[in-house]
């Protein structure tokens, strides 16, 4: 399924954005909740507006990230602020019937290299009993790649993330294309090695430097061979446009359609950006 991240919207944008779909008769594309940017309180909103996506399953979830830490020590305010908010996206994900809640790996303060695989090993534990409580919401945890190792804010690099991800049975991964770029990661690889425990990816673009959430094809990504390995991945896959806030609407079409094209027509993808350069809203 091919879904937009409301990391891209501003407030009731989101509720414009679900009418255009309506109006079209697009049935097919789903929405990824941004907690922190969600802009309502209530579940009644939801349920009016947005009761399609619900009822059918078309809405994840983006966990809190904004002040949270989930690598935070034991006992400190900082950990337990971090679990309640996760808590509440959970109970906001059985409210809207999200198949799913992202999950972030760490925050994004600098990590202490020595303290890496201790990290690592806290991670693991703390994912595990998400896991479980999700479960209990009727959502599953998806593990995103976040981090950068040239800021220090890195604690899981392409193998240890691969192992995470191979060990950790009760949760599964999503792949942040635009993360992975700026890490240096072998894309068909990772996807080839974890076949079978990849449930989505987050698709946006950059200059291989800082996170940029650009459109498909305004960065220097290469996406041939990225989506050929996303073509030969097994079972339904999710594949969220994580796009930058107040991205125009005509670049969230556009991107709908070559994420649709590459991922089920193989379509040839320059042809998008020769007769779309700007895409106006």
């Amino acid at each position: 399924m091919v879904s937009v991240s409301t990391f891209a919207f501003a407030g009731l944008d989101l509720l414009e954005f679900a009418e255009k779909l309506r109006r079209q008769g697009d049935t097919e594309t789903g929405l990824e909740l941004f907690f922190d940017t969600h802009p309502f309180t209530g579940a009644g909103l939801y349920q009016e507006h947005l009761r399609d996506f619900i009822n059918h399953e078309r809405m994840g979830i983006h966990c809190p990230t904004s002040g949270c830490d989930l690598l935070a020590d034991e006992g400190t305010l900082l950990l337990r602020h971090s679990l309640d908010r996760h808590k509440e996206c959970m109970e906001l994900a059985a409210r809207i019937n999200a198949p799913y809640m992202v999950l972030h790996t760490n925050g994004m303060n600098p990590v202490d290299q020595a303290r890496i695989q201790k990290k690592r090993k806290l991670f693991m534990e703390r994912a595990v009993l998400l896991a479980e409580t999700a479960r209990q919401y009727g959502c599953e945890l998806w593990v995103e790649n976040v981090g950068f190792g040239r800021s220090r804010t890195m604690v899981f690099d392409e193998e240890s993330y691969i192992d995470l991800i191979l060990s950790g049975r009760s949760f599964y991964s999503l792949v942040d294309i635009g993360h992975a770029h700026i890490n240096g990661w072998d894309l068909p690889r990772l996807f080839k090695r974890l076949n079978g425990r990849i449930k989505g990816v987050h698709v946006h673009d950059n200059d291989g430097v800082s996170d940029q959430h650009l459109p498909v094809f305004r960065g220097s990504i290469q996406w041939e061979p990225i989506f050929q390995a996303m073509q030969n991945l097994s079972g339904d896959l999710v594949a969220v446009l994580e796009y930058m806030p107040n991205t125009p609407r005509g670049e969230l079409s556009l991107g709908i359609n070559i994420l649709r094209d590459n991922l089920f027509k193989q379509a040839d993808t320059t042809s998008y950006f020769k007769k779309d350069s700007k895409a106006k809203a």
